[in-house]
């Protein structure tokens, strides 16, 4: 449903759900809204997710960014503020290559073949 851009009806699936929502659920439909720029339903997954005790500074991150593209900067300082305040950091990006049939990490190719 996230991805067909239907997040009203994600969101109320997710709320008749018969079981406790886990944080995957709520991170997978935060993406969607994301990718959808549907703050309002972006902001109660969010919401819910925060409160699931999720420790994932992407999650912060991906709302600060919704918030920064809407030009919300008083919101963007928030919420970078609290997850300055929870000790939550975003953990760099890097990529895996295969090189003569070896796996490398993006730092860790040989220079002839970059």
């Amino acid at each position: 449903m996230g991805r067909a851009g239907m997040l009203n009806e994600a969101f109320e699936l997710i709320k008749s759900m018969p079981m406790e929502p886990n944080d995957v659920l709520w991170r997978s439909l935060l993406s969607a809204c994301k990718v959808h720029h549907d703050l309002k339903i972006g902001e109660l997954a969010a919401k819910n997710l925060f409160q699931s005790n999720s420790h994932n500074a992407s999650d912060y991150v991906v709302l600060s960014n919704m918030y920064a593209q809407a030009q919300r900067w008083e919101d963007v300082a928030m919420v970078r503020t609290e997850l300055a305040h929870r000790g939550l950091a975003q953990t760099s990006g890097f990529s895996l290559v295969e090189v003569k049939r070896k796996v490398c990490m993006s730092d860790n190719i040989p220079s002839k073949h970059r």
